[in-house]
């Protein structure tokens, strides 16, 4: 029984939201309405001469089949539960909200370990480095190739006095050109996608930003500019 055939049979004004309660409503005004009838029918005169049974103010007359299909889909509802529009966009709503939080929670623990991996003793990658990675762990997967890759890498030689080193950094040709062809892997990958000559224009740039003009000039043309 569709929700027009509950509204005719309680006399509720169309676009009226049908609940649980009509439904119940209906299937009890259906049954009275066959039991008086049913009544009505053994107890009275022959049909020819007794006059059509009276059908009470809201309710209405239907044949035994379309009773029985009612009496088959109010068993099939009982322990259900009906939600409205409304509570349906909620409950939507609230659950695209989780999945955002909870990215939001990932995304900030996978952004927490690439900075413990800038600190200590033992470094792994520059900071500068930090926002490049981030751009690669979007996703689960990505996240476990940059640790993976991070992992692999040799330790970054912590400047000291005696060095004269510079920035926390090894300030060495040597160093410098490990930094470019990691970060040329960086935009060659995804989301960058750069082709060869564009990554390593990107990987060259980060380096003299990273290790200052002079100790990139030496990297690039044996000797500072």
């Amino acid at each position: 029984m569709n929700d027009d055939r509950i509204r005719e049979i309680l006399g509720l004004e169309a676009g009226t939201d049908v609940t649980d309660d009509h439904r119940a409503q209906a299937f009890r005004k259906l049954d009275e309405e066959n039991a008086q009838l049913r009544e009505a029918a053994e107890g009275g005169e022959d049909d020819d001469d007794k006059d059509a049974p009276e059908i009470p103010d809201g309710q209405v007359l239907v044949d035994a089949e379309e009773h029985e299909q009612l009496v088959q889909l109010r068993e099939a509802q009982r322990g259900s539960v009906l939600l409205s529009k409304a509570e349906v966009d909620k409950l939507k709503a609230d659950a695209d909200a989780g999945r955002q939080a909870k990215t939001t929670l990932e995304l900030s623990e996978r952004e927490h370990w690439l900075r413990e991996q800038t600190r200590g003793t033992e470094p792994k990658i520059t900071p500068a480095e930090v926002e490049g990675f981030m751009d690669l762990c979007d996703t689960e997967e990505g996240f476990a190739k940059v640790k993976k890759l991070i992992e692999a890498k040799p330790v970054l030689t912590v400047a000291t006095p005696e060095t004269g080193a510079g920035d926390g950094v090894a300030a060495d040709a040597d160093k410098v050109k490990q930094f470019v062809d990691e970060r040329r892997v960086v935009y060659l990958s995804d989301p960058h996608n750069l082709d060869e000559g564009a990554a390593q224009q990107k990987a060259l740039a980060d380096a003299k930003r990273e290790f200052g003009q002079e100790t990139y000039d030496k990297f690039r043309y044996g000797t500072a500019a």
